[in-house]
């Protein structure tokens, strides 16, 4: 929304503020999209592991580390079941 908004205040015409937009929409993804692949598959692989649980024991404390851990992973379909803690 900014965007369009700035560039139709600047006076670009629409075709070309949409064009620069898609441009621009895919450089940044393209130059984002390897950092999001290996933080995902690094991420994966530390919990699998177990190396996330052990990250949070070390940092919060064994009384505080399953809650770290599920904070972590709330996203994930089994937190919500209960299976995680």
């Amino acid at each position: 929304m900014a965007a369009l908004s700035v560039g139709m205040l600047a006076g670009m015409d629409l075709m070309s503020l949409l064009h620069t937009m898609k441009a621009g929409f895919g450089n940044t993804l393209g130059e984002l999209a390897i950092i999001v692949v290996f933080g995902a598959v690094i991420g994966k692989l530390m919990v699998d592991s177990g190396a996330a649980h052990q990250i949070a024991h070390t940092a919060a404390g064994a009384s505080r580390s399953a809650l770290c851990t599920a904070v972590g992973d709330y996203h994930r379909p089994d937190f919500w079941s209960g299976d995680v803690l």
